[in-house]
């Protein structure tokens, strides 16, 4: 089992002189060039003197000459350490940004390697967000060092590195690949084996009943939370539960990438539809995870795969085999990439097949027990750890706490557009109130006030809307009460407080075929 360092507020520190030269650091950009003749990484290490060679430091606003301090946490899930730190850095004026890292196994003797993945990052100025960062499509690896280095003590410019054996690969931030999640079962003439477990030249047992080989195998980790929460259903694995799609299909629940094409019948024919167009927030759901480990399985031609009763499409390369890892067993082969016309089956992701679908779905979900209902959004804010619910009155929402606070922050359940129609089609994002106006302590804040942006969505502003969508949890810097005492009071003018989805009676929350 993988060991993952358990990080809880390890702060490393750079700082830069009145120049804008680097003067002290344990933070260094690193790119792995090669290998030594013991097969050790080698990294090439943008020292002190590399970085000031290039003159003086232009920093981001927030990040001007001083001392920043990045500090570490570990992320965990279901209290497992996921091998993933938040990096939140704090500038010497007032900026701030958060970024998401990945352990390595890389190691010397005065420090370590994280590798930090393409992610989008907003820089903020004492709360306010100042710009948004993008890192590229390719990530990049920061060395980490217990010493600081200075000038006249620099760290090598060239560090190999040892290993302490973990699997190490670069993480992604998006997906959009045909994939199965570890643990997944795969049928084969021995019976069920987790994806995971197969290998190139086994065989697997298709729709058909044919036996074939497979060809190649790859994988790719997803950073979920690395990807905007408007953009963040293009990677997270989609659940289809036991009995979704009729009694014992699947038998039991099963998940897949959102671009992964599942094997359906409408009207007596067999077609392919993207798992992501079957999402109804019933018995087909995306729940929030912080990291999919996605496999891809790849046999001579298209075909149709089974999973626990479920039918599913095998990897086809369509052009898109250089954003996977390189396979687990031989070399990633070349192949021309494939067309519609190479897939097993005809191919849909929207129109009157995927209506017909969804509605399908809908039906099964009710025989299962699901219906629609409304419920009440639950909006409070959460103030120094306590839940504050609001006093309603005049048409507004009034939230009043103390003006020394330190951490507030604004919730409510969410709902999903797109899951309410006939056709899965609709705004995907996850909206929580809709907001019509702003005060804090009688004074009006307008919906553009930048010390709101991290509660609504950014859409609405973009289109010159007079309202705006929260996300269903943001933060309120503490900069809206600033300079008040004793206690303050937000007020809101918000509409859709309650919201429609579906609902499993207590009673009915069972596997029911």
């Amino acid at each position: 089992m993988t060991q993952y360092t358990n990080y809880s507020n390890k702060s490393y520190s750079l700082t830069t002189n009145s120049n804008g030269y680097v003067s002290s650091s344990q933070i260094f950009a690193a790119q792995n060039t090669t290998t030594d003749g013991n097969g050790n990484p080698v990294f090439a290490v943008d020292n002190i003197a590399s970085v000031n060679e290039d003159g003086p430091n232009t920093p981001d606003p927030g990040f001007t000459n001083g001392t920043n301090t990045m500090t570490l946490n570990s992320l965990y899930e279901n209290g497992v350490n996921t091998g993933f730190v938040t990096a939140t850095t704090t500038g010497a004026n007032g900026g701030q940004e958060t970024a998401l890292l990945q352990q390595t196994p890389y190691t010397t003797s005065d420090g370590t390697f994280l590798y930090a993945p393409s992610q989008t990052i907003d820089d903020t100025v004492n709360g306010q967000v100042a710009q948004t960062e993008s890192s590229g499509s390719g990530g990049a690896y920061l060395y980490f060092t217990n010493t600081a280095a200075t000038p006249m003590s620099d760290v090598p410019s060239t560090v190999t590195a040892d290993s302490n054996g973990n699997d190490f690969t670069p993480i992604a931030s998006t997906s959009d690949v045909p994939c199965f999640t570890t643990g997944t079962p795969i049928l084969t003439p021995r019976g069920d084996v987790a994806v995971e477990d197969l290998r190139v030249g086994d065989e697997v047992v298709t729709a058909s009943g044919a036996h074939r080989r497979i060809r190649w195998i790859g994988q790719r980790r997803v950073l979920c939370p690395a990807v905007a929460p408007s953009r963040r259903h293009i990677a997270l694995p989609v659940c289809i539960s036991a009995h979704a799609i009729a009694p014992g299909i699947p038998a039991r629940d099963i998940r897949l990438s959102p671009g992964h094409a599942v094997a359906l019948t409408v009207d007596g024919a067999d077609v392919f539809v993207p798992a992501s167009a079957l999402v109804n927030g019933a018995t087909i759901t995306q729940p929030d995870c912080v990291v999919a480990h996605y496999w891809h399985v790849e046999l001579d031609s298209h075909d149709v795969l089974m999973s626990a009763g479920l039918r599913s499409e095998s990897f086809i390369d369509v052009g898109n085999r250089h954003n996977l890892a390189i396979g687990v067993e031989g070399l990633d082969p070349e192949r021309t990439p494939a067309t519609l016309a190479d897939y097993a089956l005809p191919f849909h992701d929207n129109g009157t097949v995927v209506a017909t679908l969804y509605a399908q779905l809908a039906a099964r979900a009710q025989e299962l027990g699901w219906h629609l209902a409304e419920a009440d959004c639950g909006l409070h804010l959460l103030v120094d750890g306590q839940r504050v619910d609001p006093v309603i009155a005049g048409g507004l929402w009034h939230f009043s706490f103390p003006a020394t606070a330190r951490r507030v922050s604004l919730h409510s359940t969410t709902f999903r557009p797109s899951l309410l129609g006939h056709d899965g089609h609709g705004d995907p994002r996850d909206l929580g109130v809709q907001v019509h106006g702003a005060w804090m302590a009688g004074a009006t804040l307008g919906l553009d006030h930048p010390l709101l942006a991290g509660v609504f969505h950014p859409n609405e502003a973009r289109d010159g809307c007079a309202w705006r969508w929260t996300t269903g949890m943001g933060t309120l810097p503490s900069g809206l009460w600033a300079g008040k005492a004793g206690r303050v009071t937000l007020s809101l003018d918000v509409t859709h407080t309650t919201h429609t989805g579906w609902h499993l009676p207590h009673e009915d929350r069972r596997n029911v075929a």
